[in-house]
């Protein structure tokens, strides 16, 4: 066992100098979290969270916030009422950036 485990870190250590996922100039970041949880046996409370970036965490590009909470009316058939809050930066042709807020109570 020991000696097939040092054969696939040594094969691993020795390949992983010719791969390259990446440049240097380029690190992009998706980080995001989702939450269920059961409020009683009909409903359930969901919330998301997103953070998108480029070059690190300097220069954001996405950062968005949503919840709802859905209630079981009948077998499958699951009516929801939420918020989301989004802030988008992105770029216009001259290199300059745009941000945009967005607010949204919707039924679903």
């Amino acid at each position: 066992m020991k000696v097939k485990l040092s054969l696939i870190t040594f094969f691993l250590l020795g390949v992983s100098q010719f791969v390259m996922a990446q440049s240097r100039d380029s690190y992009n970041m998706w980080f995001q979290y989702l939450m269920s949880a059961k409020l009683t046996d009909k409903s359930t409370l969901t919330a998301l969270s997103q953070y998108r970036s480029f070059d690190l965490a300097y220069d954001t590009r996405l950062f968005l916030v949503s919840a709802y909470v859905d209630y079981e009316v009948a077998p499958e058939v699951r009516p929801a009422v939420g918020a989301m809050f989004l802030i988008l930066d992105s770029y216009k042709s001259d290199n300059s950036k745009k941000e945009r807020y967005e607010k949204d109570l919707s039924n679903r």
